[in-house]
């Protein structure tokens, strides 16, 4: 019976292990990927992980962005606290609890925050007009850009102006008198006089030079389509950038009084008319880089040079602003704006490239803080003024009230950003990115 049996071959020589069997799947489709015609849809290799090219990631940009909102929300609670750096929504506080090393700071953070945001918008602003199309873009721009700011205007900024006039004596009653008794009728007023754009203007200005870029795009196609061969940074460009935007700033503020009764109406789009060329060229800086693809060309072997550079131009602007008296002088010298501008390309070189080396990966909580950095940027005033008028009788060191501010203006704005207002806009199509 023994001779009969037949032979059974080893199992092992039959079957593929787990092993195998991915390999021969995984060989399998490497083989026939390319083979599918244009139009179907490609299957997907789950095995193999999704690869990158870091030189065309946008993470470290998004990353600098959601950094910079934050920098603006410690921008804002510390402007109440200062000797000489804003007059608006300034608290009556003694003298003697005053810091001024908070001068310097806000200082140091108006320098570059604003112009490097400029900067991204432009960079950002290009490929969409140039994928999407003229309407849908202009659509988008809109509703994400024009309606919170406008939305800001009448609702949102009306809440710390009720709150200034309360703690200075100039209104008594609740936030709804006010709010049609004085905020409404005097909103023309107001406008004109910067008490109701406050940070918003940003959002109206990046509208504004989105809208122009789909009128050129209008005009003519092929202005904006045409391609340029990738480079690296031209530091000559850049000093000439330096050059004419300084002499454009002199310009308007030499010329600023004889503007008459409708440069008031500049304050709609800027929160200072003057340095309004700093922020149209560096919305076209960005769009140059963009053709250029300067961004892919960033290196970490020069970032101890334009960190240094980067201190010292911001030291001198320190000196700059106590020396000319900041708050008073209209005038500023052709010098001040190009140290200004030549200290602001560096900063932004050197956050640049610190970013694309260091931080140019998505991780959880940075995809949060990039989707909720619009709303963020919207409504945080509200949380600080809230925060500093609570804070207003209590007694505590400065810097204890600055850290309170702070903290609890931007927890409050995310968690308000995350929870609620995206939830309520993800209904609607446009507003839910």
């Amino acid at each position: 019976m023994s001779k009969n049996k037949p032979i059974i071959k080893n199992k092992s020589t039959k079957r593929f292990s787990a092993g195998d069997d991915k390999k021969h799947f995984e060989t399998k489709i490497s083989r026939t990927r390319t083979s599918v015609p244009d139009g179907r849809k490609k299957f997907k290799n789950k095995f193999s992980p999704k690869k990158y090219n870091s030189a065309n990631r946008l993470d470290f940009i998004h990353n600098l962005n959601s950094i910079l909102i934050i920098l603006i929300v410690l921008l804002h609670s510390v402007a109440a606290y200062t000797l000489n750096f804003s007059k608006e929504f300034r608290w009556d506080i003694e003298g003697d609890n005053i810091i001024e090393l908070f001068d310097i700071l806000a200082i140091t953070l108006d320098n570059f925050v604003m112009p490097i945001l400029m900067f991204i918008g432009g960079y950002l602003a290009l490929g969409p007009l140039l994928k999407y199309g003229n309407s849908r873009y202009f659509t988008f721009k809109f509703i994400n850009l024009f309606l919170p700011a406008l939305f800001g205007y009448f609702i949102l900024n009306s809440f710390p102006n009720y709150l200034y006039h309360v703690s200075h004596e100039k209104f008594s009653g609740n936030f709804f008198s006010y709010f049609v008794q004085v905020y409404i009728p005097g909103f023309h007023h107001m406008l004109l006089n910067n008490h109701v754009t406050i940070h918003l203007w940003f959002l109206m200005l990046l509208f504004t030079l989105c809208s122009l870029l789909v009128l050129v795009n209008l005009v003519n196609k092929e202005f904006l389509r045409e391609n340029y061969k990738s480079a690296s940074i031209s530091y000559p460009l850049l000093l000439v950038f330096a050059l004419v935007t300084s002499i454009l700033c002199l310009l308007i503020s030499a010329n600023y009084a004889e503007f008459g009764h409708w440069k008031k109406w500049l304050f709609a789009i800027t929160s200072d008319p003057t340095e309004l060329p700093i922020f149209i060229m560096y919305f076209i800086l960005g769009i140059v880089a963009y053709k250029k693809k300067w961004l892919q060309h960033l290196k970490g072997a020069n970032q101890i040079l334009r960190a240094t550079l980067s201190i010292i131009g911001i030291i001198i602007e320190v000196m700059a602003h106590y020396e000319f008296n900041f708050l008073h002088l209209k005038k500023l010298s052709f010098e001040y704006y190009l140290v200004h501008n030549i200290t602001s390309i560096y900063v932004l070189l050197f956050l640049m490239s610190l970013f694309h080396t260091k931080l140019n990966f998505a991780k959880n909580w940075l995809r949060s803080l990039s989707k909720n950095s619009l709303i963020i940027y919207v409504i945080h005033f509200n949380f600080v003024i809230a925060m500093q008028y609570i804070l207003l009788d209590v007694y505590m060191p400065i810097i204890l009230k600055l850290i309170l501010v702070f903290s609890v203006s931007l927890i409050a704005s995310y968690l308000c950003s995350e929870y609620i207002v995206r939830r309520l806009l993800s209904r609607f199509k446009y507003l839910s990115s």
